[in-house]
């Protein structure tokens, strides 16, 4: 018996609503086989976006079992997970998601500079791409020169970059014209027919008229997996093989890749928001001046009150405690000195020093400490 690519047992995911936890999902029991085309349907609130997150591993279940391949998702750390949906998954969004100031050949490398594929095999590769959903005269175009079913088809071939073994396409018709729609909704059963999974949430009954399965969920729960009877099988000869993967670089060749690249994204944002670049620029040095003009007025003003104090001067009087039993020496009598007993203030005796005997003398009276 084949193993299911996709499957999922027990499955439920809980989120904090104030006090109380909002169950998203209820207990879901799923298998998803290589190469089905499975369409997700349900009113808004009834978690099939849930479910399409935890599928794609953008979320985790708060209970229960999902594996892909075989490889229980539970047990895998961040930078496995973020593998996994690198090489395994394509996504599709409903407002496409594109970056701005790329273009649509670069919007489409974004998946193979993180998988560390080189530049010639990306450029290679994504131009390819681009040309079989006839965008091939749209490569350096941004998205805001690309009408919305060109933006797309853009992140159609970026979802297929890596291979995308499984492509989760979330409402892919939703802000598209009729016209437009019909295109993205060949483009998809194409690629199934190619050999890839295709998973389509929707709440448009037309558009998931076109899977071959039919899972129907409501509050959580799911409320119904049905075989599509009223589309036509397709030929099993026309089932292709699982979609090759690009070749990745080794860890060292595909860190400076990535180096490189982010210092090129880095420099054309730069370019493209050249107001907003100029108004940081300048906030930044307003703001560093301004430290570095604090710093030295301080500094300076520092200095200038060590400066007054030096210049006050000082008469420093040293005074120490000589040692038990220590005889110390004093002093000769000086031939000028003032004498030990200073006359009254009325008195009109002079006061200027003269010769004393060493009796009287003031250096007489000096005893040890």
């Amino acid at each position: 018996m084949t193993r299911p690519l996709l499957e999922l047992k027990g499955v439920t995911r809980s989120f904090l609503a104030g006090e109380k936890d909002f169950i998203a999902l209820k207990d879901i029991n799923l298998t998803i086989n290589a190469g089905e085309i499975v369409a997700i349907i349900g009113a808004s609130g009834s978690g099939k976006s849930t479910l399409m997150n935890v599928l794609g591993c953008l979320d985790h279940a708060s209970s229960g079992s999902y594996k892909v391949d075989g490889r229980e998702t539970s047990a895998m750390d961040d930078h496995e997970l973020a593998a996994l949906r690198r090489d395994h998954f394509g996504f599709i969004f409903q407002r496409y998601h594109l970056l701005p100031h790329l273009s649509a050949l670069h919007n489409v490398e974004m998946p193979a500079i993180y998988a560390g594929v080189g530049e010639s095999q990306r450029h290679s590769r994504a131009s390819d791409l681009l040309g079989r959903l006839g965008l091939d005269g749209h490569l350096q175009n941004r998205p805001s020169q690309l009408s919305g079913g060109q933006q797309q088809r853009v992140s159609i071939a970026r979802a297929l970059m890596n291979g995308g073994e499984v492509i989760l396409a979330d409402e892919p018709t939703g802000a598209l014209d009729t016209t437009s729609g019909k295109e993205v909704m060949k483009i998809l059963l194409e690629l199934n027919a190619a050999g890839h999974t295709v998973i389509i949430v929707t709440h448009d009954e037309k558009v998931a008229a076109n899977a071959k399965r039919i899972i129907e969920i409501q509050d959580g729960e799911i409320l119904s997996d049905r075989v599509n009877l009223e589309r036509p099988v397709d030929d099993p000869s026309a089932q292709g093989e699982r979609p090759a993967k690009v070749k990745q670089a080794s860890r060292l060749v595909a860190g400076l890749g990535l180096f490189s690249e982010a210092f090129n994204m880095a420099w054309v944002a730069l370019i493209s928001h050249r107001m907003r670049t100029l108004l940081t620029m300048l906030g930044i040095i307003i703001g560093i001046t301004s430290v570095v003009s604090i710093v030295a007025i301080g500094e300076g003003a520092k200095r200038y009150v060590l400066k007054d104090i030096q210049a006050i001067g000082s008469n420093t009087i040293e005074i120490f405690r000589a040692p038990t039993g220590a005889t110390v020496a004093r002093p000769p009598s000086k031939p000028w000195c003032y004498p030990t007993s200073r006359p009254s203030a009325s008195s009109t005796t002079s006061t200027a020093p003269r010769p004393m005997s060493a009796a009287t003398c003031c250096c007489a009276s000096r005893t040890s400490m």
